[in-house]
């Protein structure tokens, strides 16, 4: 078709539809680089926001874990003040019996000292006797 052949209706159309179709990608382009003057920044911020999520949620993970073992470590603590006060009752019982074995060797040596002393007064007894028996058969007569 030549251009002149053409009615001017059809021109008008025809450049109706290109001025359109232009309409159309100016457009498309132009919400494209919108986009993707917005994407990045977006992304970057979604990306931001998803590296910061998961750094809270590490984070309170973290803290709860700390929680816990400081727990522990008060119940820990609890547990060996506990175990000092035990000690230190255990060291004034074992000086108790310290003191009462002292006393037990004390009071063996007073009982041996005491039988020793018991068996020379049975010996001395017993001579006595014997020099009393003697005394009493050799006695001189008196007129």
């Amino acid at each position: 078709m030549r251009v002149e052949a053409m009615s001017q209706e059809h021109v008008i159309v025809i450049l109706g539809v290109v001025v359109i179709v232009l309409l159309v990608v100016v457009a498309v382009l132009w919400s494209r680089r919108g986009q993707s003057a917005t994407t990045p920044e977006e992304a970057l911020r979604a990306r931001l926001h998803e590296d910061m999520t998961g750094w809270v949620l590490e984070g309170r993970r973290l803290f709860t874990t700390w929680q816990e073992r400081i727990e522990g470590l008060n119940e820990l603590k609890s547990r060996l003040g506990s175990m000092a006060e035990e000690a230190n009752r255990l060291r004034i019982e074992v000086s108790h019996v310290e003191e009462m074995r002292a006393q037990i060797v004390r009071l063996t040596d007073e009982n041996e000292r005491g039988a020793k002393e018991r068996a020379d007064l049975h010996e001395l007894l017993g001579r006595i006797a014997s020099l009393a028996q003697e005394a009493a058969g050799i006695r001189p007569s008196r007129p």
